[in-house]
């Protein structure tokens, strides 16, 4: 520590809760000490630049990037001869949240998660708060090394009445929403409650809307996976060539093999998006294949403005309505194996085969309304969903407490994401007393 320069006052306690994301690198030990960070490399030979760490070479395709990593690495001037005894990597990419500049297209980019998102109009540039001297202009080639993520899209009205909580968020304008029954206030884009026996829709808003799924995906993917021969007592091995995804926070490393079972809480409970892959290896070889199966499916019920183009609801192209969703939900949460998992606070479970030392996981349930204890009613079964586009989202299935009767209770378009199971709990108080 002292080597580093590090002082004691600069640590920061972290909770194991606030780390479970992150993945185990390797321990910095006395002979590490001098370049713990790595190394900014110049190869005199083809005037190139590199970062080496831990015996890996990237290469740095814009001293932009060199900058916006490490600032604070010199530059050193190497023989290429010396890259022979280290292992070659893939390019060195822009930190998450950087404005990315085309020099030849003139398109301005933001990276999440190693993609880069485009931003297709100054408007929308202007409404997300963006300041065109944050961005870094870089070439073709660079710009190249980045994989392409979703274009950021931004609603109109957003653009017109400045930026609300969630300016990202496909929104109806408020002089165009549409309410079935009862009305309920809410700044909640989409609502719906229903008579959980009967399936009649009882109070909704904007129900006929088409709006991303996000992970509300995850249910009909899970059901198809256990009609379609998936044995929850099986070993999958991750692979991150196959199983990596778009948003991958799931703990785990290459050659960890996880019982399916113990994928399933993952997927279902704390809604990571890698166990979707690894699942469906399970049972098809062919990922595609899999997802035209989950559009044969919706169209067998009927759901016409039901579709997907992935099974994790990474895709903004992955979309539905409400009233659909409703049957969707419905269709898959009532048999015997769903209720159990979708019904969870928590799990607990321990890898079978373990490479980075940490082979203990658990998590809680990403409802955070299944932690109260001051409901008046149960929560039965329930799932998730976030994108910036789709907003916060929550499907629930209720129990009163008073006489046993349940509904389903679903919201779409929640553009306040920190507060964002305040709004699903008020509709499902409201419902209990209303109906």
């Amino acid at each position: 520590m002292a080597k580093l320069g590090y002082n004691p006052d600069e640590i920061i306690t972290a909770s194991t809760t606030e780390i479970a994301g992150l993945t185990l690198g390797k321990p910095i030990t006395a002979e590490s000490v001098g370049s713990p960070f790595g190394a900014l490399v110049h190869a005199k030979e083809n005037n190139q630049l590199y970062y080496i760490t831990d015996g890996v070479y990237q290469l740095v395709s814009h001293p932009l990037i060199a900058q916006n990593r490490f600032p604070n690495l010199e530059i050193q001037e190497v023989s290429i001869t010396s890259l022979a005894t280290t292992t070659p990597g893939t390019p060195l990419l822009l930190k998450d949240g950087t404005l990315m500049g085309s020099t030849l297209t003139n398109k301005i980019y933001v990276i999440e998660r190693g993609r880069k998102r485009h931003i297709p109009t100054e408007e929308a540039f202007v409404a997300l708060g963006y300041n065109l001297k944050n961005v870094l202009w870089v070439d073709e080639f660079t710009e190249l090394n980045h994989p392409t993520g979703n274009p950021l899209s931004v609603p109109l009205e957003s653009i017109e009445n400045g930026p609300s909580l969630n300016p990202l968020m496909v929104s109806t304008p408020t002089d165009k929403a549409e309410y079935i029954g009862d009305k309920f206030e809410t700044t909640v884009d989409t609502y719906l409650v229903a008579d959980a026996q009967s399936g009649e829709i009882l109070a909704g808003k904007n129900i006929d809307t088409v709006r991303p799924m996000a992970s509300f995906a995850k249910i009909i993917t899970a059901y198809r996976l256990l009609t379609t021969g998936l044995s929850q007592s099986k070993i999958t091995t991750y692979r991150p060539n196959r199983d990596a995804t778009l948003y991958n926070n799931f703990r785990v490393v290459a050659g960890e093999r996880i019982k399916n079972s113990d994928l399933l809480d993952a997927m279902l409970v704390s809604s990571l998006n890698p166990p979707v892959n690894m699942l469906i290896a399970n049972v098809d070889t062919d990922k595609n294949n899999f997802i035209k199966g989950l559009n044969t499916l919706v169209k067998k019920w009927g759901l016409t403005k039901t579709t997907f183009a992935d099974a994790a609801g990474e895709d903004v192209k992955t979309q539905t309505t409400a009233r659909e969703y409703l049957t969707l939900y419905d269709n898959t949460t009532n048999g015997k194996i769903l209720p159990p998992i979708l019904g969870k606070t928590s799990y607990r479970y321990k890898e079978i085969v373990d490479k980075d030392g940490n082979p203990n996981h658990f998590d809680s349930n990403t409802n955070l309304l299944m932690e109260k204890t001051d409901l008046p009613f149960r929560i039965v079964t329930s799932k998730t969903g976030y994108l910036d586009e789709a907003g916060a989202g929550l499907a629930m299935k209720i129990e009163r407490s008073s006489d046993k009767k349940q509904f389903y209770v679903i919201t779409m378009g929640n553009p306040d994401y920190a507060h964002r199971f305040d709004e699903p709990e008020k509709l499902a108080r409201w419902a209990i007393t209303t109906f």
